[in-house]
């Protein structure tokens, strides 16, 4: 432990240990262990700072202290530093020398530039001021003031630093270079653009890897990214922020936030790679968009020129929006003074994973797969109707001018309409199913295709084709298949009514609301025996009428061995 105090305080006085008699000074013993600890010093630590030229050498006086001034193409060394002036001022027994006038400093390939300088040639430390440069390679650092460490080749500039790169540009208050580790600390509204990928990245605390090209930002960083014209693009903001050269992306961890014209997102981490130009989102992302707010636990942002081209979400995909309508007018009001009431409405979509894919700024499609469901309202006019609320395998939403304008739903598909407590068109919840499903929006119509049924109140229809027209509360139903029909299929279209025997026909046209059909080619079997008619018409809830119609009590229904027959028949049911 004492030898190492005694080296440290021998490295630390070595200039001065080296002007004094030290057998005078010290006993013979311990003057020899200081001789032989001196001499085992780096011989640069013995080294002078040595005169090697200059125009004029005067000796003069100053505060009673003697020191010589040089002027005219001065030039000093020490080891590899070499420092050259028009003007010094040389306190030579304090091992230091004032520079001023055209300073420059150099060793090996580095150069240091400043209108004057202070070299402590005894600590290896340079302190320079008034437009500092310091150039080491491609590296270039320029600064208010500088102080550099020659020995360990750091260098600490201060006041509107600056260091230039190849492609690269850090600005800031505060930035200490080490150039054996081609590293820079930059502090204090510290700004790094990369000319290349026209991004700026922001921060109170950066490092920057020069010869890998990494970053690492801290203290609110965020970055800036922009187009060839110089419009911002979009920023990204979080705890840290980390850039990997190498590899061509970057890296923000903590509070992510992104902002776009067209969309703003949050996360715990983002990933963003450059060349691809795609965002990875990791931990609670969410984004927010034309109204949508989409979740899910990863999500990717593709992007193709620096627009957002598609979004997809894997895992608890949920897209919502919430938007408002409005009730009808309170009929016992005039015109002139009535008023809609407004309702806030939401609606939202959800599956395992979900993809949306924009055109032109907006909003093209979505899909949804792995147990999918959409809760949509229904509106016209802006008026509520009810809500729609469908589930399946797959759900693809289309839109056009940001309005959704067709969905279809594929897989075990299952729906229901509930119609709102002010609709007059519809006053019972409907219920339906189909292997696919297809609801066009602006014609409010749906086809159900493949093992369809829809029901309502004591109602209930099934067939290979289902068309609705809610407008008009309209069913249109048909088979799937080619004659003849297989009525145990499934897909011959058949009516079932509580308390009577089904019908079924080629065709059947059905009125929800006024409970009213026709069927075509249509049969069915009431009590003992069966009618069978080109055109069967419900007229009533209990009265029926059958065109071209048959009546047997035959079970053979293609050709029955006996049966009544007559142009124009009238059914009437009885409980």
């Amino acid at each position: 432990m004492y030898i190492i105090q005694w080296l440290n305080f021998i490295e630390c006085n070595v200039a001065r240990l080296s002007r004094i008699n030290l057998k005078k000074q010290f006993p013979p013993i311990i003057a020899l262990i200081l001789l032989t600890l001196m001499s085992s010093l780096p011989a640069a630590s013995g080294e002078k700072l040595r005169l090697i030229g200059a125009d004029r050498l005067e000796q003069i006086t100053r505060n009673d202290i003697i020191l010589k001034k040089l002027t005219g193409n001065v030039h000093f060394r020490k080891g590899e530093v070499d420092l050259t002036c028009q003007l010094s001022y040389w306190f030579e027994k304090d091992e230091r020398a004032d520079f001023y006038h055209n300073v420059r400093v150099t060793k090996k390939d580095q150069v240091l530039l400043a209108d004057t300088l202070t070299y402590f040639a005894d600590r290896e430390i340079i302190e320079a001021r008034g437009h500092t440069r310091f150039e080491d390679g491609a590296i270039s650092l320029v600064a208010a003031e500088m102080t550099h460490y020659v020995d360990r080749d750091i260098s600490e500039a201060r006041g509107n630093v600056y260091l230039r790169d190849k492609n690269r540009d850090v600005s800031a208050e505060f930035i200490t270079y080490y150039s054996a580790d081609k590293k820079a600390i930059a502090l204090t509204d510290a700004v790094l653009i990369d000319r290349q990928r026209n991004t700026s990245l922001f921060g109170d605390s950066l490092v920057y890897f020069n010869e890998s090209g990494n970053i690492e930002a801290t203290q609110n960083p965020f970055i800036v990214k922009r187009d060839s014209t110089g419009k911002e693009n979009f920023r990204i903001k979080g705890d840290v922020i980390r850039g990997f050269e190498d590899r061509g992306h970057f890296v923000t961890i903590g509070n992510v936030k992104i902002w776009r014209d067209d969309f703003s997102a949050y996360s715990d981490e983002m990933e963003y790679s450059d060349s691809l130009e795609t965002a990875t989102m990791t931990g609670k992302p969410k984004v927010l968009r034309d109204g949508q707010e989409l979740t899910g636990e990863r999500m990717i942002l593709y992007l193709e020129d620096e627009v957002l081209r598609s979004l997809f979400i894997f895992e608890n995909a949920l897209a919502s929006s919430s938007s408002k309508a409005y009730l009808p007018y309170n009929k016992a009001d005039s015109a002139s003074v009535a008023q809609r009431d407004s309702i806030l409405t939401h609606d939202e979509i959800t599956g395992k994973t979900m993809e949306i894919y924009f055109k032109d700024g907006q909003t093209d499609s979505i899909s949804v797969f792995g147990m999918a469901t959409s809760y949509y309202n229904v509106t016209e006019d802006s008026i509520i109707q009810g809500v729609n609320i469908t589930s399946g395998d797959t759900v693809i939403m289309k839109f056009r001018e940001k309005r959704l304008n067709h969905i279809t739903v594929i897989g075990g598909t299952e729906g229901k309409y509930i119609p709102d407590k002010t609709n007059t068109g519809i006053d019972t919840t409907v219920l339906y199913a189909a292997e696919r499903l297809d609801y066009f929006l602006d014609d409010k119509t749906t086809d159900l295709l493949d093992q369809s049924s829809i029901s309502s109140a004591d109602m209930r229809l099934t067939a290979g084709k289902i068309h609705i027209k809610w407008n008009e509360n309209l069913l249109y139903a048909y088979p799937m298949g080619q004659p003849p029909f297989d009525s145990t299929a499934g897909d011959l279209p058949t009516l079932f009514q509580k308390g009577r025997e089904p019908f079924s026909g080629d065709e059947m046209i059905y009125n929800m609301k006024t409970q009213k059909g026709r069927i075509v080619e249509g049969r069915t079997k009431e009590q003992d025996g069966y009618y069978y008619g080109d055109n069967i018409s419900k007229v009533t809830k209990t009265e029926f009428y059958v065109s071209n119609g048959i009546y047997t009590t035959c079970d053979i229904p293609e050709k029955p061995h006996y049966y009544f027959q007559s142009r124009r028949m009238k059914l009437i049911h009885k409980d």
